[in-house]
């Protein structure tokens, strides 16, 4: 039987401002939504429904909602779930509600995020199983859902890898942020650049060799032109090993070549940079917030690649 409809499925035209053009956009989403074996099958086929009204979403926009609640409620479902398998019985009353099951997962160390991010996630659940009013996440969806997968898969990560990487991370960025405090010189064979910020942005242990990605940012110009500060794009380098030389920071990257990270030794560059960080700190511009926030955005998505 034919079913023939008066009203053919046209795109939505709130996605004009996206620039997004066709169902293509979609389908490379879909794709994105990908689980490790380990993650039941009650969880992956309820995200087939999700990639659905992903790609249905192109035609009616607010499908981007009802997809992130039900990504939510299984990210809830997913935590009983590893309760179960991880203790052989399922949580009592007292320990069934959203936040005791997060308080019980970050007991175990079973997230990679601190606790809040989790909790973030949590807070957006509630609001969107429990409305007050009628609003849209909209296009913030797409990011929310990725990072609820990604979340989900965390679950079953190895918790002593996990453990000592984040030991090794907090132990670099410890040492970085005592080193940088003052500033330092980033020297590599062709340049020697003057960097305000270092960070040890993932250590990947999960294979028999470990790869330390770092971050390394140079001052830059932060007064205001045309009403907007270029931040200026942060150095990344991969590492298989790094150490102290003679009170330099020596890292030794995948390509065989290697960087150093100096004390500033000279009053023309320590003015320099006393007159950036000055610059940086008075600008109307939350240039903190900015910086600290792309760190973050790479962290998770170097994270992503390796995971």
């Amino acid at each position: 039987m034919k079913i023939e409809s008066d009203h053919p499925l046209e795109k939505d035209r709130r996605w004009d401002r996206w620039s997004i053009t066709s169902t293509q956009y979609f389908e490379r989403l879909g794709s994105k939504i990908k689980f490790s074996p380990p993650v039941s099958d009650d969880i992956t086929q309820r995200f087939e429904v999700v990639k659905k009204l992903l790609f249905y979403s192109f035609f009616v926009y607010d499908f981007l909602d009802v997809a992130l609640e039900r990504s939510l409620l299984t990210f809830e479902l997913a935590l009983r779930k590893r309760y179960f398998e991880i203790t052989s019985s399922k949580p009592s009353k007292k320990k069934s509600s959203l936040a005791k099951l997060i308080k019980w997962a970050t007991e175990q160390e079973l997230f990679e995020d601190d606790e809040q991010v989790i909790h973030a996630l949590k807070r957006i659940r509630n609001e969107t199983a429990h409305p007050k009013s009628y609003q849209l996440w909209g296009h913030l969806s797409i990011e929310l859902i990725l990072r609820t997968v990604e979340i989900i898969n965390d679950l079953y990560e190895d918790v002593d890898l996990r453990r000592t990487r984040k030991q090794k991370e907090k132990q670099a960025n410890d040492e970085l942020d005592k080193f940088l405090e003052n500033g330092a010189i980033l020297e590599s064979t062709d340049k020697r650049l003057i960097i305000f910020k270092a960070v040890l942005l993932f250590c990947n242990n999960k294979n028999e060799r470990t790869i330390y990605r770092f971050l390394f940012w140079p001052i830059f110009d932060a007064g205001v032109k045309d009403k907007s500060v270029d931040i200026c794009d942060p150095i990344l380098v991969n590492c298989d090993s790094w150490k102290y030389v003679d009170d330099k920071l020596i890292f030794n990257e995948m390509n065989g070549q290697r960087l150093k990270l100096n004390r500033i030794d000279s009053v023309e560059n320590g003015r320099k940079f006393d007159h950036w960080k000055q610059a940086f700190t008075s600008s109307n511009f939350p240039l903190s917030f900015f910086v600290n926030s792309r760190i973050g955005e790479l962290k998770l998505q170097y994270r992503n690649k390796v995971s």
